[in-house]
């Protein structure tokens, strides 16, 4: 009868001699991450090219009185929508170079920068659109204006985490560095 070790053990070994590896859950992760990625940017370019033309065009056909204002908005939410594709494209960079296992290298702060410049473009956009339809165009019933508020503090925190992820990339990698040289 073979012992409880010896079957671990062989679960992992590969006949003939050959080693193999265990599957890698990490490598599992960014796949499922990646994936979620391409359902996001689908969804988003869905919104971009189909539902907000036509949910706009519906309401400046029932608001006449507020007609003029569809194109701007609109424009403003694709924009938006614009810079959450740019972010998830970068994303998917920074999972590939944790793939490769090259995340920490100087790279990878282009990846990290561009991620917190767009949301604050974002951001921005967001906070413009919120103030313009709450005090300039007096347009909007209350919990619109209230999802835009919540919008623009989710977008600042976000910014907020990134940059601290951003410091906490910094330190790692002058530590991988510091490790490579002294290995």
């Amino acid at each position: 009868m073979r012992s409880e070790e010896s079957y671990t053990r062989d679960a992992y070994e590969a006949p003939a001699g050959r080693q193999r590896t265990r599957p890698s859950l990490q490598g599992w992760v960014i796949g499922v991450l990646k994936a979620f990625i391409v359902v996001m940017l689908a969804l988003g370019l869905i919104s971009q090219c189909w539902l907000l033309p036509t949910l706009s065009g519906d309401v400046a056909q029932r608001e006449p009185g507020y007609a003029y204002l569809r194109m701007p908005y609109l424009i403003t939410a694709l924009l938006i929508i614009a810079c959450f594709e740019a972010g998830l494209l970068a994303l998917w960079r920074l999972l590939s170079m944790v793939g490769q296992g090259s995340v920490f290298s100087d790279r990878s702060f282009l990846w990290v920068d561009a991620i917190i410049w767009v949301a604050m473009a974002s951001a921005v956009l967001t906070f413009g659109l919120l103030i313009h339809a709450a005090f300039i165009a007096d347009v909007g019933p209350l919990p619109l204006l209230l999802a835009l508020l919540v919008a623009v503090v989710i977008e600042v925190a976000f910014i907020l985490l990134v940059v601290v992820m951003r410091g906490l990339l910094v330190t790692a990698t002058k530590q991988h560095v510091e490790l490579e040289a002294v290995i």
